[in-house]
């Protein structure tokens, strides 16, 4: 008798036990499953991400593209004036060179004919 009561006990709990492991499996299962949605959702936000970050460093680059080419216009013209400033200023140095000089021929020639 003891042994049949026994024997049904360990029938129920195996019969629990069994129960418990079909509900693991498909709580595991679930689990996966929503693990693998996530993954993929997660993925495609990155890879979303990385289309967002390409598309500005593409905009960043064209920016300084313009930029570096209106700076090397403004670059060029202020040399272009830098460069006519200094011809300027070299043909005003020759002409007061050239001024200096010839007052001073026309003085001397001035006193040499007033010392004769």
């Amino acid at each position: 008798m003891l042994n049949l009561m026994v024997n049904g006990k360990l029938e129920d709990v195996e019969a629990k036990l069994e129960k418990l492991d079909t509900k693991l499996g498909k709580r595991l299962n679930d689990l996966d499953t929503k693990i693998g949605k996530l993954d993929s959702q997660l993925t495609a936000r990155m890879d979303n991400l990385d289309m967002k970050i390409d598309k500005l460093e593409a905009k960043m680059d064209t920016k300084i593209d313009k930029l570096d080419a209106k700076w090397d216009t403004k670059i060029d013209k202020l040399d272009a004036k830098m460069t006519t400033l200094i011809e300027g200023q070299r043909r005003r140095d020759l002409v007061t060179v050239g001024s200096s000089v010839f007052i001073s021929i026309l003085a001397t020639s001035f006193f040499r004919v007033e010392l004769r």
